[in-house]
């Protein structure tokens, strides 16, 4: 129960710790200074650290205790040998002790859903760099589609190929809107929809929006807690 509760109040602080990033990032106007670096990089370690504690507890519930090994959370494999390989160093003979745990860990590999466990790799390479340069980012300037009702805030920004089906914003149908390839859009009764050019920080190693990166790896840390509860 103690690293449970550990676990969660690391997700607690990164998520604080991501909306002070974003909202330091629009009062600079996405410039970087030293704070926001040293708030990223504890942002990161927090992740790393609540999946390190999910190990620890992985190892403390099913394996021989042995105060020698060091536990840490499979977090980017890139196959089968190399997941294998990990839990062997790190969570032995988990396979044999308990299967269960195992096939779950195993099936939650990035291997075997490169879509959605994208996040484990970015997470992976910019834990790697957060000492050196990892920081090190670049502006990107696009050019997207702003929706929302008339006379209301916008609610959606899109980009090419992004469709909004049969929704309501602000109690107005959007029916099927797409985006195409050039910003086109239909026009749409009650709706207003603008072209608007943005920029955004990327992280250089990443080649990724560093607020959605981000966010992607905040949630997807979240959603394996969430497998290993149920």
């Amino acid at each position: 129960m103690e690293l449970k509760n550990s676990i969660y109040a690391l997700l607690n602080s990164s998520e604080k710790k991501l909306k002070e990033i974003q909202s330091r990032y629009n009062d600079n106007h996405h410039e970087i200074d030293s704070e926001l670096e040293i708030t990223i990089k504890h942002f990161l370690e927090d992740l790393r650290s609540s999946l390190d504690y999910l190990a620890d507890q992985i190892f403390a519930e099913n394996c021989e205790p042995n105060d020698q090994i060091k536990k840490y959370f499979p977090l980017y494999t890139k196959n089968e040998h190399a997941f294998k390989s990990h839990i062997g160093k790190h969570l032995p003979k988990l396979d044999k002790l308990n299967n269960t745990v195992y096939l779950k860990l195993e099936k939650m590999q990035y291997y075997n859903d490169t879509k959605h466990r994208e996040w484990m790799k970015e997470l992976r390479i910019v834990n790697e760099y957060k000492h050196e340069d990892f920081v090190e980012q670049h502006r990107h300037s696009k050019e997207v589609v702003e929706v929302g009702a008339k006379g209301k805030r916008p609610i959606f920004r899109l980009e090419p190929g992004a469709s909004l089906v049969n929704l309501r914003l602000d109690g107005v149908p959007t029916g099927h809107l797409h985006v195409g390839s050039n910003l086109e859009t239909p026009k749409v009764p009650g709706l207003e929809i603008n072209k608007i050019k943005i920029q955004e920080n990327y992280f250089t190693k990443l080649d990724k929006p560093v607020i959605r990166s981000l966010t992607r790896m905040l949630y997807g840390v979240k959603n394996i807690m969430t497998e290993f509860e149920n």
